[in-house]
């Protein structure tokens, strides 16, 4: 099966514009055929249009002269809400939260954002020592597109006297989002200078691989965002998991999808009331680990397949 994969953001550093590439590197190892633009092409032979979709992103009329054009079935992805407009001009939708998806009758998959996860998780003192990280101070750690709504400069003063009470060593991974956010990396440093010896920020484009094992190398992790709670699902939520170390996860619906397994403590949906729990589980938390199997991109990938060999077969069998 070939498929055309629409990224409107495509080789920008945009969560939807890395979705789609690690999408397409899921699917492969299934016979599957990606070629990903941020246009159809005249002379696509796919087999299936699939539109990575934000309301933000692609107009309404866009997604109907898309379907009016194509030839061939046209899926959506719906990274956001706003696809009342256009679900009924689509042969089927993806998404990775119910709540982006009005009733319709109109064929749906839903899954867990997907991550990547390793064959088996390694002996984080080995990590650690690679990568120059202490080796038997506990570690708490986050990872995340650089943005003012991570509250990283307010975390930090709340967590960093407790670490250091404690003998806690906190671990940053971030790397650079499509807008600035001007100050940041300033304020960070600050910070980490009036506690030395107490934290590493790591800013970059990481493989996820390296993403993945310096998270692995982490006790405990936290997932907070200010943003308000809505449908859509937190890819920041799904690669703390597929570490496998003990997550402290905000009450709001994009993280909604990690909420419920299994050494995923649910903290309240305030910024206040997440750090009260995450001092909680510094103070006793022993580093539990977990299988990070439910996010890999290797559970999720056949569905998406067969969702889409399946759209291919309806829109065939109505021509």
């Amino acid at each position: 099966m070939k498929v055309a994969q629409l990224s409107p953001t495509q080789g920008e550093y945009c969560g939807i514009a890395l979705f789609a590439d690690r999408l397409a590197a899921a699917l492969a190892p299934l016979g599957v055929r990606v070629s990903t633009s941020r246009k159809l092409a005249a002379d696509s032979d796919a087999n299936v249009v699939l539109l990575q979709h934000h309301a933000e992103l692609v107009r309404d009329d866009e997604v109907r002269s898309l379907r009016a054009r194509a030839g061939r079935p046209v899926v959506l992805f719906a990274h956001s809400t706003g696809i009342a407009g256009v679900v009924h001009a689509v042969d089927g939708v993806m998404a990775m939260s119910r709540g982006m998806v009005p009733e319709t009758g109109v064929p749906t998959l839903v899954f867990p954002h997907p991550a990547f996860t390793p064959e088996r998780l390694s002996d984080r003192g080995a990590i650690r020592a690679r990568l120059g990280l202490p080796v038997e101070a506990r570690i708490v750690g986050s990872c995340g597109f650089l943005k003012f709504e991570r509250q990283l400069t307010q975390i930090l003063p709340a967590i960093l006297p407790a670490a250091a009470e404690w003998g806690w060593f906190v671990q940053l991974v971030t790397s650079p989002w499509y807008r600035e956010s001007p100050g940041l990396l300033e304020e960070i440093a600050a910070l980490a200078g009036r506690h030395p010896g107490r934290v590493r920020h790591e800013h970059a484009h990481l493989s996820e691989a390296e993403l993945n094992l310096r998270l692995q190398a982490c006790d405990l992790l936290w997932c907070w965002t200010r943003a308000a709670s809505s449908a859509y699902a937190s890819g920041v939520a799904s690669d703390l998991y597929a570490s496998g170390s003990r997550m402290v996860v905000a009450d709001k619906l994009q993280h909604e999808h990690v909420l419920g397994f299994p050494n995923v403590v649910r903290a309240p949906a305030t910024l206040s009331g997440c750090v009260d729990e995450l001092l909680r589980q510094m103070r006793h938390s022993r580093g539990e680990r977990h299988d990070p199997a439910p996010v890999s991109w290797a559970v999720q990938a056949g569905a998406v397949q067969r969702f889409l060999a399946g759209r291919v077969r309806a829109f065939r069998r109505s021509a």
